[in-house]
């Protein structure tokens, strides 16, 4: 006689023979996937460009369009700054960004001149602006139209009865003393021109000390312009810079290097 623990793997193989039992499937049957291809997923590529806003307002979040306007608002204050007309911001109509050195946003936008520094365009105009979002500073800003508006920009000459004067050297042999008000003056100019440069270039610079401060007085009393040499210590070695600020028009009318630093007496 066979033994019933004998028989059990044979019951159990017999299940899915008899219509009325309920695992009359095999266990090796299994639902299968069906033979889809595999879409491939998007890859980043480093460079390749996103777009922040695509001119409809009504797509985002306004706290997310005041976050980009933002941006647009400080390019057109460091434009101002090195400029001699002054802008405001208008509308925005494009921005979108790239991976390259950080992240650098690329804007479209429309500003209107300030009546008070110039005339010359009654309507609305339209820049391309970028910034450098990871070091905060400026890359380029320039007419949408394809022209400057640097080439049409030149400094105020100075009076004919303008005169130059000294404000401040270091050399004690041609040093003048200077009061509280001129002291505060030349620290704001420095601290103008410095804040500038350092929105519109990768490289920071940080003073070091001012070598000599002059000016050019107009007929009327008041300073027009303001020139000054100073010491930076960018990374290794001292350097020095020229800068120039007008006081008439409030901008920075430029700071270039000199050369490296002379060891003072």
């Amino acid at each position: 006689m066979t033994k019933l623990w004998k028989l059990q793997p044979q019951r159990k193989s017999w299940r899915f023979l008899f219509p009325g039992n309920k695992n009359t499937k095999p266990r090796s049957s299994r639902r299968r996937k069906p033979n889809v291809p595999e879409i491939p997923r998007p890859r980043f590529i480093y460079g390749g460009p996103t777009v922040w806003y695509d001119g409809d307002p009504t797509r985002y979040r306004p706290c997310f369009l005041n976050s980009i306007k933002k941006h647009a608002e400080f390019a057109i204050q460091v434009y101002n700054k090195t400029r001699l007309n002054k802008y405001s911001l208008v509308e925005l109509l494009h921005v979108h960004s790239r991976h390259r050195d950080g992240l650098l946003l690329h804007m479209i936008f429309t500003a209107k001149p300030d009546p008070e520094e110039d005339n010359y365009y009654n309507n609305p105009i339209t820049f391309r602006a970028g910034i450098n979002f990871n070091r905060n500073y400026l890359l380029y800003f320039y007419s949408h139209r394809g022209s400057r508006e640097e080439e049409r920009e030149t400094s105020v000459p100075p009076d004919g009865d303008s005169i130059s004067v000294v404000l401040f050297d270091r050399d004690p042999n041609t040093r003048c003393n200077w009061d509280n008000e001129t002291k505060n003056m030349i620290n704001e100019c420095l601290d103008f021109a410095l804040d500038a440069y350092n929105k519109t270039h990768r490289d920071k610079l940080v003073l070091m000390y001012l070598v000599r401060a002059t000016g050019v007085r107009c007929a009327a009393g008041n300073l027009s312009t303001v020139d000054l040499i100073f010491n930076v210590k960018p990374y290794m070695n001292p350097e020095t810079y020229h800068a120039r600020v007008s006081m008439t028009h409030n901008y920075v009318e430029f700071v270039k290097f000199v050369g490296p630093a002379r060891a003072l007496l």
